[in-house]
């Protein structure tokens, strides 16, 4: 019974990375998104991205900007190595999904593996969007956090506007 609970939801996992693969195969140019710049739907790139857009408007001294535009920086170099390995990964997860024969330790593993990458990403964006707000004194995180609220409102909206019956 367990065996069989394992292999369905194994089976159950690869259907839906079979399709994550698939879309991120097709990359940002499979015409879904045209007009759009930037990688689509990775939380991490849009939140690093709508903080440096935030922190913009702030009145920063030029010590303040040195730092933060740092750390944006070494986050995006961190990232972009992310998501280069996590391409391969998917990559090689096409291949275990497209096989004749399903290699069921291989898949896990490879499973594993996209998971650590998104974690990763996860922390990177974090840490990054911790070191940017040490850089802020107290004026300037409280106009921050209006902005971060603003916008989650904005967000919403648009997200209740879409689906009207909740």
């Amino acid at each position: 019974m367990n065996t069989r609970l394992n292999r369905t939801t194994l089976a159950a996992t690869a259907m839906a990375l079979t399709l994550f693969a698939g879309t991120a195969l097709a990359g940002p140019e499979h015409g879904h998104h045209k007009g759009r710049k930037g990688p689509q739907g990775d939380p991490s790139t849009m939140v690093l991205r709508v903080l440096a857009h935030q922190v913009e408007s702030l009145d920063l001294t030029d010590a303040q900007a040195a730092a933060i535009d740092t750390t944006f920086k070494n986050s995006e170099v961190d990232l972009k190595a992310n998501k280069a390995a996590a391409h391969e990964n998917r990559k090689a997860l096409h291949a275990l999904l497209t096989a004749d024969v399903l290699d069921e330790d291989a898949l896990a593993s490879v499973a594993r593996i996209e998971g650590d990458l998104v974690a990763e990403r996860i922390v990177i964006a974090a840490t990054a969007t911790s070191k940017v707000k040490a850089e802020l004194d107290a004026d300037q995180l409280a106009a921050l956090q209006a902005q971060a609220e603003k916008f989650r409102e904005r967000a919403m909206a648009r997200r209740d506007a879409r689906n009207p019956s909740g």
